[in-house]
């Protein structure tokens, strides 16, 4: 400021920083902030200023200055320049008139020049140490990160036969010794795959990632993760490598826990499916031999009494083989393996056969069972018609167990959200805090449900996962003394084409009789499972003809013709779906008509199902035997049209 003084002389100088927005002088005064001083207009223009008499210099007028004190007479501002932007001015002001002076205005852009130039090398200077130390920082956190995340980097550089590796701290390598043994470490095993990928990415591929074992000088084996890329110079010929190498053992020890603990879980899901698998077997065949047996003497004159306690019978063994039923399903949905199927299904027809199942437990109970069809459902759906029936009637089974009065009403509509089943109850309802859990495995709406109604609690646990399966949703909204009403809504396409036969469960309502002198061929090892089948086919005048497994069945087939043949599944010496095998294989070698065959198995899960079929049989009927599935089953196979042209044309 003595120098910019001792030039200008007057009153005295000053500079005037430019700080985003703000200026500020090394002189404070009070005003300095107003806009009109002429160092801001300095600063603002990048121009010199001189004002020879603040009263008489038209430029103070045409520039709208103002003067920061009425003694200030004459003033002079040039800017302060590094690389074209304006730091700020340098100023002098006097106390009397000044006239311009070249000499003394070039004076003062030289020592604003100088100002300008001190300003860029301290500036500089600020900015090396600045990013010095953003660098020693970077270096720390790298390290630090390397440190943490067990990463070594590495670099070779062949034209300078120099190698470095580093972690914690650069270290230089042997060049020789580290191309020596570039590939020692890896194991054996790994090394092919690892070559194979650097000789790829040395022709063009990408870099190199690979997993692999890595050998420690001691014999110990770790596994690790690499990276490697190669550089190239201009002439794109590559001089060096960079890469980096992690320890990834903990992370492979975890992996390899995890798939052991997976195949442990799926080994212990394939346990208990097989448990539950043959529990249901060995339930379902003494339960063949009690409820056959009990229907059998259900078709007898009996005085009332013992019609009672027959019916007791019937009906225990119902619900036995009901949740014998639930438990698989809920089974087979944990294990993923229910599969659906999708057919055409025609939801009027199917509800219409669910509700004429419960209409006579409705009428029991003078409950009103009615069936509402909005105009805009669609004539026919894609779907699994079993598991559809299944939803929809445990559904209206609930309905009418908690309803004492009243009436129950299925509703089916399609709307924006697809398909929609309701079925609404003024039954007891299901208090609010336990609306959340109804659809949980085993709960049911109060402890007392199960003493007064019975049941297990699983059948809304199904409901629910086998909705979810279809992609749709239940819902429920219920209130305690008025009633409850469950939604289904399913995104189940429309269907074009007329129903395909179903595999299975048929209309209750079909008449349990027979043609009258069939010739029929039933397979069965076990003895009360003959004694039922006899008994329940001879009531139809059917007398058939057992065999002990599977070989005797194919060697009586091959005697003589047959009208039909009940086979079982699981038989010693030959099982039912290999004896099925050979005689579709004969009938197709010898253009022998084809046999029917029905599978009577106590295995009857819906993926077997599909494999009985699969195998050559045409209908499956689960034990213990329902008598009206059974006729249902034979009259469908003997009728020549349940075998479409292609089936036919199979068996031919």
């Amino acid at each position: 400021m003595r120098l910019a003084h001792a030039v200008f002389g007057g009153y005295g100088a000053d500079v005037v920083w430019r700080e985003g927005r703000r200026h500020s002088r090394t002189r404070p005064f009070k005003g300095d902030a107003n806009r009109s001083f002429p160092s801001r207009h300095v600063i603002t223009t990048g121009e010199p200023l001189w004002i020879a008499d603040f009263d008489e210099d038209p430029a103070v007028k045409a520039l709208g200055l103002e003067v920061g004190s009425g003694q200030v007479k004459a003033f002079l501002g040039v800017p302060i320049l590094t690389d074209g932007k304006v730091l700020g001015a340098l100023i002098a002001i006097d106390l009397v008139a000044r006239p311009h002076s070249d000499k003394v205005l070039r004076h003062f852009q030289s020592l604003a020049s100088l100002l300008g130039d001190d300003c860029a090398r301290v500036k500089m200077a600020s900015e090396v140490k600045a990013a010095l130390e953003d660098s020693a920082r970077s270096e720390r956190r790298l390290r630090a990160a390397l440190r943490i995340a067990k990463i070594r980097v590495w670099e070779l550089d062949h034209a300078r036969r120099e190698a470095f590796s580093e972690q914690q701290q650069r270290d230089i390598v042997d060049y020789d010794q580290a191309m020596e043994k570039l590939w020692a470490p890896v194991h054996p095993e790994d090394l092919p795959a690892a070559q194979a990928a650097w000789d790829a990415h040395v022709a063009g591929g990408p870099p190199i990632h690979v997993v692999h074992r890595h050998v420690r000088s001691d014999g110990a084996t770790h596994w690790m993760e690499s990276v490697a890329e190669a550089v190239r110079d201009e002439q794109d010929r590559v001089v060096g490598a960079v890469g980096a190498v992690r320890n990834i053992d903990q992370e492979k020890n975890n992996e390899l826990d995890l798939i052991e603990a997976r195949k442990a879980a799926e080994s212990a899901s394939d346990a208990k499916s097989r448990f539950l698998a043959t529990v249901s077997h060995e339930i379902r065949t003494p339960l063949n031999g009690i409820y056959g047996m009990a229907q059998a003497m259900n078709r007898d004159d009996l005085p009332a009494g013992q019609r009672d306690r027959l019916e007791v019978i019937c009906k225990s063994s119902e619900s036995l083989l009901s949740i014998v039923n639930d438990v698989l399903d809920l089974s087979q949905i944990s294990a993923g393996k229910l599969e659906l199927e999708e057919i055409d299904v025609d939801l009027v027809e199917l509800t219409t056969g669910v509700l004429a199942t419960f209409a006579a437990m409705a009428a029991a109970k003078g409950l009103e069972l009615r069936l509402q069809v909005s105009p805009g459902l669609a004539p026919r759906y894609r779907g699994d018609p079993g598991r559809l029936r299944q939803v929809l009637s445990n559904l209206v089974s609930n309905a009418l167990k908690f309803t004492t009065t009243g009436e129950v009403v299925v509703a089916l509509d399609h709307g924006a959200e697809g398909l929609s089943v309701s079925v609404a109850d003024t039954g007891t309802g299901i208090p609010l805090n336990r609306q959340a859990e109804i659809f949980e495995s085993f709960v049911q709406a109060e402890v007392s449900t199960t003493r007064d109604f019975g049941g297990t609690g699983l059948g809304l646990s199904i409901c629910r996962d086998l909705v979810r399966l279809m992609g749709g949703d239940i819902e429920l909204t219920s209130q305690v003394g008025v009633g409850s009403r469950f939604i289904v809504r399913l995104p189940l396409p429309e269907g074009a084409q007329p129903p395909l036969p179903e595999v299975s469960t048929p209309a209750s309502s079909a008449p349990e009789s027979l043609e009258g002198g069939l010739k029929v061929l039933a397979a069965e090892d076990n003895q009360v499972n003959q004694l039922v089948l006899g008994a329940l086919l001879g009531q139809m005048g059917v007398e058939p003809c057992f065999v002990w497994d599977g070989a005797e069945a194919v060697e009586a087939w091959r005697r003589e013709p047959w009208d039909l043949i009940l086979m079982d599944i699981q038989m010693p010496v030959m099982d039912g779906r290999e004896a099925t095998r050979l005689i579709r294989a004969e009938e197709a070698q010898s253009a022998r008509a084809r046999t029917p065959i029905i599978a009577l198995t106590a295995n009857a899960l819906t993926h077997q199902a599909v494999e009985y079929l699969a195998c050559g049989m045409d209908q499956v009927v689960a034990k213990p035997i329902e008598v009206h599935r059974l006729v249902e089953a034979i009259n469908q196979v003997l009728d020549p049209s349940f075998y479409s042209a292609d089936k036919a044309a199979g068996a031919a």
